[in-house]
This record gives C-alpha cells, sequence and structure tokens, in this order.
C-alpha cells in the first residue's frame, strides 16, 4: 500500500515500459558503470561530476538550476569531438552536415585566398618562393 499517492519505483518502470511500447520504442539495458555497453552515458556523468565537484552548493535548489545549466551548456554550446565538432542539438535538428558542409567551403575559401596572397607578394616583392629558388636552398 503507497501512501500520498505516490507511485513505487516498479509502477514508475513499468509505466515508462507501457510508454515507450506504445511508441514503439525499444529500450536497452545495460550494467551500470560498465563503459563498454553504456560508453557515452557513462562519459557524460564523469564530466557532470567534475564540473560540479569544482562547486560547493548551498542548497538543492542551486544544485539542480547547476545541473540544468550545465546540460544546456551540453548539448547547445559544447562542441563534441566525436560528432565532428558540432553540438548533439545541431545533430539532433539535422543541421550537422549543412554547418560541416558550410565549414569545408569557408576553409576551401580562406585556403585559396591565402595562396593568392602569397602569389602576389612574391610577384610584389619580387621573391621567388618556389622550391629550386636559391632562398629556398638557403643560398644567398
Amino acid at each position: 500500500m503507497q501512501s500520498e499517492g505516490r507511485l513505487s519505483v516498479s509502477q514508475l518502470a513499468r509505466a515508462l515500459e507501457d510508454y515507450l511500447r506504445m511508441l514503439e520504442i525499444r529500450h536497452i539495458y545495460c550494467s551500470p558503470y560498465h563503459p563498454q555497453t553504456n560508453g557515452k552515458l557513462e562519459r557524460f556523468h564523469e564530466t557532470v561530476k567534475a564540473r560540479l565537484n569544482l562547486l560547493v552548493f548551498t542548497s538543492p535548489e542551486a544544485l539542480r538550476a547547476a545541473v540544468a545549466d550545465f546540460i544546456e551548456f551540453y548539448n547547445y554550446r559544447r562542441y563534441h569531438k566525436g560528432i565532428g565538432n558540432v553540438t548533439p542539438a545541431d545533430v539532433y535538428f539535422g543541421r550537422r552536415e549543412g554547418i560541416l558542409k558550410r565549414r569545408k567551403t569557408q576553409k576551401q575559401a580562406s585556403t585559396l585566398g591565402s595562396s593568392t596572397i602569397w602569389a602576389r607578394r612574391s610577384i610584389v616583392h619580387g621573391v621567388n618562393w618556389g622550391v629550386n629558388s636559391s632562398l629556398a636552398r638557403g643560398v644567398g
């Protein structure tokens, strides 16, 4: 018997399972603290703990607010190397490919621009930076 209308953990788990089944989502279980099967979440927990252990919280509400702020930062502003240096939100909302394409275009434009600048400097200053030039060989 439950007092004050609270649900037990098993009742909540059963409700979650029913909800996931209704949405046709398969719930996969893994061993806790076993990075081989749950690596991304374990790494996230490590990162959260490392950040939060740097601070002293005066109340549970302050801790909750700090966790919420970190989750917002982690998902919307922190670039993740493993997914192409974009945010998880970029991947979730389908922006990843567009961002990577734009970066590639910008990189190509800046590379082309810098090689053109060096070519112009060589012509203006009369310097030959080619492989067979005396400057490149250290002669002169």
